[in-house]
């Protein structure tokens, strides 16, 4: 593929990107920890900056305004009629590091903050460094606001198919479904400047490598304009595996930074959130 060949640069060797590892035993083999870490981290890092793109569009006053705005590095088209938002990314570098095309459009039922509204992202030839969303969907749900005074979506993956590039010339299908449950306050949903959010969910699925997972997070955090996670955990399991647990932290001590540590029964990886970590 034309595509993979141009990308593959990008998403270099597996040596070039651990920074510092400390292995409890040499011998224990661990392809299958990070071959399920890194796609873990890959889904739900593009999962939090899709939402992160639909909150940013709500408050965009030039969007509002004009129907038409670049909001980190994409083409944002609105149509208030439709309830739609528009996507598009050219291969220009986002806020996170990572080079984006194609587009993807979100499609709410009616507006987006009327409890019990459903947005319908729906992913258009779109494609990152790493792989490619295939055709399904990502559905978030507006619930309401609870009793702290925060507006609560649960954000839904059925069915999803990522097509993850192993190599220049290889590909390979990751299976995947998730449910997560995002709790943005009032006062920060109206001012991106300072909002963050709090996530807690779960997900399963087969690698790209053919590993069974599942994982759950409790509470992972994210502010809309920093790029990634600045805090929290992400525990998973992985069916017969030589060590068959992992954890995944986030520990951004500045506030705002793409470190990352794995943990696999105290076979330690850290590195930092970048696309060419996650080709594994």
């Amino acid at each position: 593929m034309k595509r993979i060949s141009t990308l593959f640069f990008i998403c270099s060797l597996f040596a070039i990107f651990i920074s510092c590892t400390k292995n409890k035993n040499s011998e224990t083999d661990l392809r299958a920890n990070l071959n399920v870490a890194n796609e873990i981290v890959w889904s739900q890092s593009e999962f939090r900056f899709i939402f992160n793109m639909i909150i940013r569009s709500q408050n965009d006053s030039l969007l509002q305004a004009s129907h038409l705005a670049v909001i980190d590095s994409a083409l944002v088209g609105y149509k208030p009629s439709q309830h739609k938002y528009s996507f598009c990314f050219t291969g220009s570098m986002c806020s996170d590091s990572i080079h984006r095309f194609g587009r993807f459009e979100a499609v709410s039922d009616t507006c987006f903050l009327v409890p019990g509204s459903v947005t319908t992202v729906n992913f258009i030839d779109y494609y990152d460094e790493c792989g490619e969303f295939l055709g399904f969907t990502d559905s978030i749900i507006f619930t309401g606001t609870n009793e702290s005074n925060n507006l609560v979506f649960i954000q839904r993956i059925k069915n999803g198919m990522l097509l993850k590039y192993l190599s220049d010339s290889v590909s390979s299908i990751v299976n995947l479904n998730s449910e997560t449950e995002l709790k943005i306050s009032s006062a920060g949903f109206n001012n991106t400047e300072v909002a963050s959010f709090l996530m807690k969910g779960i997900c399963s699925g087969t690698s790209s490598r053919g590993h069974s997972f599942q994982a759950y997070f409790d509470t992972l955090e994210n502010n809309v304009m920093c790029p990634w996670f600045t805090k929290g955990i992400i525990h998973f399991s992985i069916k017969n595996a030589a060590i068959p647990t992992g954890i995944i932290s986030f520990i951004s001590s500045d506030g705002c930074n793409n470190r990352i540590n794995y943990d696999f029964e105290g076979n330690d990886y850290h590195w930092t959130n970048n696309p060419g970590h996650l080709r594994n």
